[in-house]
């Protein structure tokens, strides 16, 4: 077995507070999260991604995304055939309903889930209306992952194999 070169994972947990802010960041109020956490997490490239109007990611973004990352959608492991599945949870991101997104769903105790909007620890792609692609994960509260551990999220994010410099993702959280 060989090490994907083209890709990076991450794997989480999500905990917190919920504060009651003014303009300029000076909380008045704040309460702590519940113990169970749902949202996702959004991971891109882009340091300001509007979330205001999202869409699953279209054919041209993930084009542009492989061709960042020295990928064609013919290679095994591209964007293309990674996400190569439309099952997924139904996600609201900000006010927008995303469903039937190119989608994939992550290892479990190191064994393959398939690809099912049942599955624990599923990634999709959408994009703001400047074209940022982000990889979606869905959050699954304490839920063991890859190596049995507990997280509450794992994604995968494309990266060049031939580029000096690690690519730099920005990484958003969003709470249901």
């Amino acid at each position: 077995m060989q090490q994907d070169q083209h890709w990076k994972a991450y794997v989480g947990n999500v905990s917190g507070t919920f504060t009651l802010d003014d303009a300029d960041d000076y909380t008045i109020y704040s309460w702590p999260s519940d113990s169970t956490v749902s949202g996702e997490v959004i991971v891109g490239r882009s340091g300001s991604m509007d979330f205001s109007a999202v869409s699953c990611a279209d054919a041209a973004s993930i084009a542009a995304e492989e061709t960042f990352n020295n990928m064609t959608a013919g290679q095994p492991d591209s964007i293309s055939n990674t996400f190569n599945s439309t099952a997924h949870t139904a996600t609201t991101v900000s006010a927008t309903v995303l469903s039937s997104c190119n989608a994939t769903s992550l290892y479990v105790n190191d064994v393959s889930q398939g690809q099912s909007a049942l599955a624990d620890f599923q990634v999709f792609l959408m994009e703001d209306n400047a074209n940022n692609l982000g990889y979606v994960a869905i959050l699954n509260d304490n839920t063991a992952g890859y190596n049995t551990a507990n997280y509450d999220f794992q994604i995968i994010v494309a990266e060049s194999d031939v580029k000096t410099v690690a690519t730099t993702y920005y990484f958003y959280v969003e709470l249901g």
